[in-house]
């Protein structure tokens, strides 16, 4: 209901790009819920485009929750279910948009959860974390760095 009011109130729906909208939890085991929309990947077939598009809906949501100085997010996976971006794909691009963020704006968050449905992509998650600091194009970001920033459950 909130979400449907800010939305007529801005005068656009929630599309892939747009701006979060952040409401009250009312019932869930948070304060405030971050409500975005992530492509929307047909046939498997990932594009340049849904890869860009993705990254920034993961910077989007970080950029939003920063200005209303929230201090813990968990993040589902984007686009991964019903909108068909492939989990593995989806998920190294979760952790290096979210780990290179947190390295140039540090001290901003408590926490960053990456929420899994399953043991596989919580292994998936894990490993990429773990190889933030060696193995990961982004060289720069450590494991104990990575490790410190991040929960995984």
């Amino acid at each position: 209901m909130e979400c449907s009011r800010l939305m007529a109130e801005r005068g656009s729906s929630l599309a892939v790009g747009t701006e979060p909208i952040i409401t009250d939890a009312y019932f869930l085991p948070s304060n405030k819920v971050i409500h975005v929309t992530g492509p929307h990947v047909t046939d498997g077939n990932v594009t340049d485009g849904h890869k860009m598009q993705l990254q920034r809906t993961y910077v989007n949501v970080l950029e939003a929750a920063a200005r209303q100085h929230i201090r813990s997010v968990a993040f589902c996976g984007i686009s991964t279910g019903l909108f068909g971006f492939p989990k593995a794909q989806a998920a190294a691009i979760a952790t290096r948009t979210v780990v290179g963020w947190l390295k140039q704006n540090p001290n901003v968050f408590d926490a960053i959860v990456f929420d899994t449905f399953s043991d596989s992509e919580e292994v998936t998650y894990k490993r990429l974390l773990c190889t933030m600091g060696s193995g990961c194009p982004d060289a720069s970001v450590s494991s104990s760095e990575c490790q410190q920033a991040m929960n995984l459950r």
